[in-house]
């Protein structure tokens, strides 16, 4: 897992080949007013989803796991929580769903806390479990981000 500001996203670009297809279209996905939903860059190779949500409490929420794809989880609007926790303590809750590249675990008893603003990613290699979309101390409130999928 990596967290930082977008402005240093050029660092990372050696972790894999493709990064630097979203390092050449994270300006344009800055912009809010982009349309929720899926964006191709490069097939199902690389794509972004543009999400607009209401971030809430963390018990409604479950970690996740994806097996296909690389996240790079881009704040454009807005602050939340994303809770990281190491997969070999994590108990299955429901199993890998290949198409849709998920399986989700059952909240374990600690995990860490990232808390990431508007101009912050973090990026999450397939076996690195999160959960995003938890409010932060300030209570539920209006986040946009994207989601690039990256092909692992």
């Amino acid at each position: 897992m990596i967290i930082d500001k977008i402005q240093n996203f050029k660092r990372y670009l050696s972790l894999h080949p493709d990064l630097a297809k979203v390092e050449a279209v994270i300006e344009k996905f800055s912009d809010i007013s982009i349309e929720p939903g899926k964006h191709e860059i490069d097939g199902d190779r690389v794509f972004a989803v543009v999400q607009s949500y209401e971030t809430k409490e963390a018990q409604a929420d479950k970690f996740e796991n994806h097996r296909k794809y690389i996240d790079v989880q881009y704040i454009t609007a807005g602050a939340e929580q994303i809770h990281v926790k190491e997969m070999s303590t994590l108990t299955v809750d429901f199993p890998f769903d290949e198409p849709h590249d998920y399986e989700f675990y059952k909240t374990p008893d600690s995990f860490v806390t990232a808390e990431l603003e508007a101009g912050e990613f973090a990026l999450f290699f397939p076996g690195e479990s999160h959960r995003p979309g938890v409010m932060t101390d300030k209570g539920p409130a209006p986040l946009n981000k994207v989601i690039f999928k990256i092909e692992a």
